[in-house]
């Protein structure tokens, strides 16, 4: 994932574990609250389905990586609402 081009679909999935990463390392609110903003970017991207914690939580174990529950729902929800403003 680490060459693929940005506007690939791998490349919007390397984007989200990008943005996952950053969650999970994140040390301000203000940066976690980022971070969560742009991985919800990149999975309604990267998605052609509606967007559900249960999408965020099977992704991410896809993945191999984890976010926190109110992390997760939070995503979710950002994601869900940017596919509905498309």
């Amino acid at each position: 994932m680490a060459h693929a081009a940005p506007g690939s679909e791998v490349g919007k999935i390397a984007a989200y574990a990008n943005a996952i990463n950053a969650v999970n390392t994140a040390r301000t609110v203000a940066e976690r609250d980022q971070a969560i903003t742009n991985a919800a970017a990149a999975l309604a991207a990267a998605s052609n389905k509606g967007i559900s914690t249960t999408t965020v939580n099977a992704v991410n174990d896809r993945l191999g990586i984890s976010v926190a529950p109110a992390a997760a729902i939070a995503i979710a929800g950002q994601a869900s609402a940017i596919q509905t403003g498309r």
